[in-house]
């Protein structure tokens, strides 16, 4: 099985070469420029280097979200032009899940917060067992309810294990709360070559996957919650 997958919901931009299971190229670009100027060449340039053209992909993968309202929309738009062109199935990953993909299998008393800086004093966030286990659905908080939803949601605080963007800030809350945590030495973006191995461990018959929608979870004009957990 051969995929491309690309992710464009953040700062940063990253696209990756899966085929039966050995990244074969992956490209990434955190120097914060346009997505909508950077993604297609990144994107061509990669599929070149790994020797790739789009009759011998089985499927595209892309991060649905949440992140930038505008870095989830040109990743989405970009993908299902590309789906639609070749005719392949077109698969969708959230940022939050890939992020957790980052991190080792924590022991049976750790968890992972997957977590990125919403700004507007909020959070994007979801709490995993394993990249595989979610324990909550993804959703946005702000940063005065975050040490209640905590307290309230974990009261035998486990460890935590924090990956992504909004880490260092949850960290001053459990620093203060008297929480064990640790931030691994990985990236805090959403990282393609991630994205393959979720997909393929969901099975090899990408046409049954579910229609790809963006998560954004907040109005990108007002700042309004669509998704929340109430502590």
């Amino acid at each position: 099985m051969n995929l491309l997958a690309f992710d464009a919901a953040t700062t940063s931009c990253s696209v990756a070469c899966w085929s039966d299971g050995i990244i074969t190229e992956e490209y990434i670009d955190c120097s914060k420029k346009q997505q909508a100027e950077i993604l297609i060449p990144m994107i061509l340039r990669t599929m070149e280097k790994a020797k790739f053209n789009f009759s011998s992909l089985n499927g595209i993968a892309v991060t649905v979200g949440p992140g930038s309202f505008t870095g989830v929309r040109i990743g989405l738009a970009t993908a299902r032009g590309l789906a639609l062109a070749s005719e392949l199935p077109l698969i969708g990953v959230t940022t939050l899940q890939t992020l957790a993909a980052a991190v080792s299998k924590p022991k049976s008393d750790e968890i992972i917060a997957a977590t990125l800086d919403a700004r507007r004093n909020q959070l994007y966030i979801q709490i995993f067992w394993n990249a595989e286990k979610p324990l909550s659905d993804p959703f946005v908080i702000s940063l005065d309810n975050l040490p209640t939803y905590l307290s309230s949601k974990f009261p035998e605080k486990p460890r935590i294990t924090l990956v992504g963007s909004g880490s260092t800030i949850i960290a001053e809350f459990l620093y203060k709360l008297d929480w064990r945590f640790t931030i691994p030495d990985v990236p805090h973006y959403p990282q393609a070559n991630l994205i393959t191995k979720i997909v393929a461990k969901r099975g090899r018959n990408l046409r049954e996957q579910t229609t790809v929608r963006p998560l954004y979870l907040r109005n990108p004009s007002i700042g309004r919650e669509h998704k929340t957990v109430k502590p």
